[in-house]
């Protein structure tokens, strides 16, 4: 979960970093330079900002071979996050006005994507709080069976003990579940 937060903060980000940079690299073509202007404009506790000054700490040191290093690092954090590396390394590597209008044009995609997995994050935790809520039901359901009058004599059968604890496992093992479809899936 600390894995997909990180994620989530970046990928938050990734939007006004990409639209800074456009605009940026329209008064000054320096993509390094503009990426660390950028940078500064980033959230300072955020992880993008780490990411983006120390990629234009790295393309001023070490030019055009980082970018190889940085787009496989990039992708190991996010797809999105991949993207925007290539756009960066594409448009330093190409610039002028053409790849500007077009780098414009793949950023305001992007955002659209971003845009449309915070919507699937929301209907993800969503569908997290039923499923949450639907395991406390069932919970409760079986404690209240168990301690009823009329059932108090079946629940102490080894059998029905043995039921209602396979149940309970596979209730929480159906909630790990479908936790974990949830995560992945946003």
């Amino acid at each position: 979960r600390a894995w997909n937060k990180l994620r989530t903060e970046m990928e938050s980000e990734i939007p006004s970093l990409l639209t800074r940079l456009a605009s940026a690299l329209q008064i000054a073509p320096n993509v390094p330079g503009a990426l660390e202007i950028v940078g500064d404009t980033l959230r300072r506790d955020g992880p993008l900002h780490d990411w983006a000054m120390n990629l234009a700490g790295k393309m001023h040191a070490e030019g055009h071979a980082t970018m190889d290093e940085v787009r496989r690092d990039a992708a190991t954090v996010s797809p999105s996050l991949s993207i925007v590396a290539e756009l960066i390394s594409r448009m330093w590597q190409t610039g002028g006005s053409g790849y500007h209008a077009a780098f414009a044009a793949a950023s305001e995609n992007l955002e659209s994507v971003l845009d449309a997995r915070v919507m699937a994050r929301a209907k993800g935790g969503s569908a997290q709080k039923t499923a949450n809520t639907l395991v406390v039901l069932i919970v409760v359901m079986i404690a209240f069976l168990t301690r009823g009058d009329a059932m108090a004599e079946v629940t102490q059968q080894p059998f029905v003990q043995m039921a209602y604890a396979v149940i309970v496992l596979v209730v929480v093992y159906g909630h790990s579940v479908i936790s974990d479809i949830i995560d992945n899936a946003v």
